[in-house]
């Protein structure tokens, strides 16, 4: 005799059939389960959805499309025209340091006695022997880019097209707007200090040196010269 389990059986209002009754009737569970499709492996349960499993999921899919390259437009990253100037006074040059450009107190000055202008590196200024140098043999120039001088390719070009001459100022030659001329009258000379060219420029130091010269020598009076006279001395 085959064991036989009570179930609880729901009750109904129509009374059972004898032969669901029968002590050799074994209630079963159905053996066979319908069909389940295969879980998505790229969807994730809903337990763990997050935005970043959506997206994670999402790109998985574009993948699998062909891809297509898009034209971008990438700008540079710094452009010199947006670079503060000198804070003194009628200064076009760029800005280094204090809101003053190199020949206003921007920067250091050459450690070599006598020597006025801005270091380079070490120091020192191009002149006597800051900066790097241009690679081409037997040449003393300093280094613009890729270590050579703008005589032998170093520098960035102009940006007008067909302009094959260095940039001088923002990015163009003199040519083309990089450069102003000298204040003085009735010179063509490309300005590079304060505004005049370097003619003009040690003319204007030289006369100044010379009227500071005159000028202490006139303002400090010259004292007398000493008298001594002798009572017996007779006249």
């Amino acid at each position: 005799m085959a064991n036989v389990y009570a179930l609880p059986i729901a009750q109904h209002d129509d009374q059972p059939s004898e032969e669901y009754l029968s002590e050799d009737s074994v209630p079963t569970l159905p053996l066979s389960f319908p069909d389940r499709q295969a879980p998505d492996t790229d969807t994730p349960p809903a337990s763990s959805y997050t935005p970043r499993a959506a997206a994670i999921a999402n790109n998985k899919r574009l993948l699998s499309d062909p891809f297509v390259a898009m034209p971008t437009v990438r700008e540079p990253k710094f452009s010199p025209d947006r670079r503060k100037l000198c804070s003194v006074e009628g200064c076009n040059s760029q800005a280094r340091a204090f809101n003053r450009c190199k020949r206003h107190g921007g920067s250091k000055r050459c450690s070599h006695p006598g020597c006025t202008k801005s270091v380079q590196s070490r120091g020192l200024c191009i002149r006597h022997g800051g900066g790097s140098r241009c690679q081409e043999p037997e040449c003393n120039r300093a280094s613009q880019s890729h270590g050579k001088c703008k005589m032998h390719g170093g520098g960035r070009p102009c940006i007008v097209e067909g302009c094959e001459k260095k940039a001088h100022l923002k990015r163009l030659c003199r040519k083309h707007g990089g450069g102003a001329k000298c204040t003085v009258p009735g010179c063509d000379k490309w300005a590079q200090r304060e505004g005049m060219c370097m003619t003009h420029f040690k003319v204007r130091n030289s006369s100044d040196a010379d009227d500071a010269g005159a000028y202490q020598t006139s303002a400090v009076p010259v004292p007398p010269p000493l008298m001594f006279f002798d009572d017996n001395l007779e006249v």
